[in-house]
């Protein structure tokens, strides 16, 4: 069972701890020295640096591509970090983060290809709805660019996000409280917070925490039926996807030039709550292509192998 697999490596608890200091200091610190020697290069005053408060502001100080590409290179280091902790400070192979056994790419290209459509279909009903709400903001140079960034750099941040949440942490959880729902919820809510800082929270309000906590559910939840994060991985990088390439607007974390640009007043509604609500039929789509048992698996007495819980001693 893929949250089961903390069993094979070295698992005392203040490896996680080590562990997640690591992968801060990687993502966070060591990932941060590109970006912060590339802006600390145009600053020339103070004035300067006051100015840039938010992640918008300091996109539309270096441009949009700069700072993406930067932005993204934190997530390679940050993976990075955890590969090697995972790799020699838990024994244990990186993949075990991912799958059982092999790692289905197949799954991860198809989960993306089916979240593209499922987005493509309600960014056309969203635009044909209100066309007055959208600009078309297309320049093919930029966007080729755009698209080569989301193709070879994203996936770095999305399956770095999925592998810390729904693989590291949610297996250590599982190892401790051994049931699946709590670490769950758990995983969900941290990576809720985690996005509490983007500034989509400051234009929408505190609310806009259900989006990020039910996409976190979701993901979580995703991995469990399907016993791997392959779903997840592809799900999230398609999201992001639509983000960074097809639609935007001037309040949101991710400023590019999109296709199309989403003019409208940030909306609770439109803009978090809906796409949360929708979240189920994606989960219907998965269910049914995958045939996957009653959700009430999620609720099952969970009986661990010897290794399993023999795996302190480790």
């Amino acid at each position: 069972m893929f949250i089961e697999q903390a069993k094979d490596g070295r698992n005392k608890w203040w490896k996680y701890l080590v562990g997640i200091l690591i992968v801060f200091v990687g993502w966070q610190v060591i990932g941060a020295i590109p970006l912060m020697s590339v802006l600390f290069s145009k600053i020339h005053s103070v004035y300067q640096l006051e100015n840039l408060q938010n992640p918008v502001d300091i996109s539309n100080y270096l441009g949009a591509l700069p700072f993406l590409i930067l932005t993204l290179l934190m997530f390679v280091f940050g993976l990075l970090a955890l590969w090697f902790w995972i790799r020699y400070g838990h024994k244990r192979k990186f993949r075990s983060l991912i799958s059982v056994g092999r790692t289905n790419y197949k799954k991860v290209f198809t989960a993306f290809m089916i979240t593209m459509l499922y987005n493509g279909v309600f960014l056309i009903s969203a635009y044909f709805n209100s066309p007055d709400s959208f600009q078309w903001h297309f320049d093919f140079s930029n966007f080729l660019i755009l698209f080569l960034i989301c193709i070879f750099l994203l996936p770095f941040q999305t399956s770095f996000e999925e592998i810390l949440f729904r693989g590291y942490l949610f297996q250590w959880l599982f190892a401790l409280i051994r049931n699946k729902y709590l670490p769950l919820l758990i995983t969900s809510v941290l990576f809720g917070f985690l996005h509490s800082f983007n500034p989509e929270v400051d234009a929408l309000g505190w609310l806009s925490m259900i989006y990020y906590i039910g996409f976190g559910l979701f993901m979580g939840l995703i991995t469990i039926m399907d016993d791997g994060l392959e779903l997840a991985i592809g799900f999230h990088w398609a999201t992001n996807f639509v983000g960074f390439c097809f639609v935007s607007n001037d309040w949101g974390v991710i400023q590019t030039q999109t296709i199309l640009k989403n003019t409208a007043d940030p909306s609770l509604f439109m803009d978090m709550v809906l796409p949360t609500i929708l979240l189920p039929v994606m989960y219907l789509i998965f269910s049914k292509m995958y045939k996957w048992r009653g959700i009430s698996m999620l609720f099952a007495k969970v009986k661990l192998s010897e290794t399993a819980e023999g795996s302190e001693a480790n």
